[in-house]
């Protein structure tokens, strides 16, 4: 575990933020970045509206987020994973996993098995 990643943990584990709030954060300004506010703002309403999924559960439900994105935007949901993926691991100091046949689900359970104090165990990700 990187010397970044266990500072932040211990930051986050002594403020209000949680861990999980820190990798959400990173996803949605991941999102932001490539599409502005105003489209990510789309993009979660569709996925709320369609698959009951909102910023909070991705971690948790990364299969549905890729099934919403893949409906909304097609073959851009690819790059799109791949950019908050690479996020994650680039933010998070870990060394990528790779893998061919990874899935964006896949990169989920590997970043969250290797968070500390991650609340939410990679057992529980669908």
């Amino acid at each position: 575990m990187s010397r970044y990643l266990r500072k932040r943990a211990d930051e986050i584990y002594e403020g209000s933020k949680s861990v999980e709030s820190l990798l959400n954060e990173i996803i949605d300004d991941t999102i932001k970045k490539i599409f502005g506010k105003e489209t990510t703002g789309v993009i979660y309403n569709y996925l709320k509206k369609e698959f009951s999924l909102e910023l909070q559960d991705i971690l948790r439900k990364p299969e549905a987020f890729s099934t919403g994105l893949k409906k909304l935007i097609g073959a851009k949901a690819m790059a799109l994973e791949k950019a908050i993926v690479e996020n994650l691991y680039s933010k998070l100091q870990l060394e990528r996993e790779e893998k061919r046949d990874f899935t964006f689900s896949d990169h989920i359970k590997f970043i969250l098995s290797h968070v500390p104090r991650c609340k939410l165990a990679a057992e529980e990700v669908t």
